[in-house]
């Protein structure tokens, strides 16, 4: 198992970012909503730049 890069954010950890639950993030990836995603080994991974773009669009941090 390869380690994940670390400038991209799982959903669990952007959960935890925004006081979310992780359910709130993939219900917000599945409609298209939330910062861009790419897909590492079958998971969702958010790039810190494209999370922090969508934060400070909505002034969110």
């Amino acid at each position: 198992m390869k380690p994940k890069s670390p400038h991209l954010l799982s959903k669990e950890e952007l959960a935890e970012r925004w006081g979310v639950s992780v359910v709130l993030i993939g219900l917000y990836s599945a409609v298209g909503l939330g910062p861009k995603y790419v897909r590492e080994d079958g998971f969702l991974r958010f790039p810190m730049e494209e999370v922090q773009k969508y934060e400070h669009a909505r002034r969110m941090h």
